[in-house]
């Protein structure tokens, strides 16, 4: 993944061009700004669009504010995030991050970040909060806050996830971090392709699936395993984050998002095709015989 910022470089303010929208192009795709389509096809985590959710809203405002306020958490919250790459101006400051790997031109630089979290991972302990009922920018602040920095410290993802939903009979136990029932998990996206992704998930013991992508209402996980196959919520993980229950022994996890109202636009679009039918033949049977 990367961030970006808004910027140009600064000798454009006072030197025009005749070709300054090939260059501008240039730009944006050296700098990866995720503007435009990638030909590395980067995730981002920040975007230079409109088009951002109410809960990525509240996570940048938390990256902002942390970089401003507290700039070791600010590269903490990025590795939590996954982020490995960091694309932005040669004047910002990333503490306890090496030099930056790459220049680009005079005023952009690339900075590589270490041990970013993972795509997918298992975790044991979990922490249950009731879902948000509202997308006030303020109330979603202070869930984002509370989820990913408790205590001003950022929150330690693979010994804890926190789900947004009411357990039910079959979630999994809380274990407690670093309890012996905690064994050695595996955990391996085999591939990702468009809206379905395939992980395979060998658990010691029951757990959690954490998968670093947005959450968002449609996903469902089909669980195949030895002795059975069977479908199961995608639930809301680390705010921004998707987990799914498992049981311990040997899966394979494949997450497919279908939109929630699919099934209604199909229903709506038959209904209306049947109507435009029948009203196309009660006109075809009424229309006087001296008229066709």
């Amino acid at each position: 993944r990367a961030v970006s910022g808004s910027w140009y470089p600064t000798a454009w303010k006072q030197q025009a061009s005749t070709d300054r929208l090939n260059q501008c192009m240039r730009w944006d795709r050296q700098t990866a700004r995720p503007k435009y389509p990638l030909q590395q096809r980067a995730r981002m985590l920040r975007s230079s669009t409109s088009f951002s959710s109410a809960d990525q809203v509240a996570l940048l405002d938390l990256l902002d504010n942390a970089q401003r306020h507290a700039p070791d958490n600010y590269v903490r919250v990025l590795r939590q995030m996954g982020v490995d790459l960091v694309y932005g101006p040669a004047t910002i400051s990333l503490p306890n991050v090496a030099a930056p790997a790459e220049a680009i031109g005079t005023d952009a630089r690339c900075w590589r970040l270490d041990n970013p979290q993972p795509r997918a991972w298992i975790v044991h302990a979990a922490t249950f909060l009731e879902p948000l009922t509202t997308y006030d920018r303020s109330e979603l602040r202070r869930r984002t806050h509370d989820v990913l920095m408790p205590n001003n410290r950022p929150r330690d993802l693979n010994e804890q996830v926190v789900i947004e939903a009411t357990p039910t009979p079959r979630t999994p136990p809380a274990v407690e971090s670093g309890s012996s029932r905690v064994g050695r998990d595996v955990c391996r996206v085999r591939s990702v392709r468009g809206a379905r992704k395939r992980i395979d998930a060998q658990l010691a013991n029951p757990g959690w699936l954490v998968v670093n992508d947005n959450f968002a209402p449609g996903w469902m996980a089909v669980i195949r395993s030895r002795e059975r196959t069977w479908h199961t919520a995608v639930l809301r993980a680390n705010r921004v984050m998707q987990a799914i229950a498992l049981p311990a022994g040997t899966h394979e996890v494949t997450l497919v998002y279908r939109p929630p109202l699919i099934a209604w636009g199909l229903c709506i679009s038959c209904v209306s095709v049947l109507v435009l039918a029948a009203t196309a033949l009660v006109a075809k049977r009424t229309t006087p015989a001296a008229m066709r």
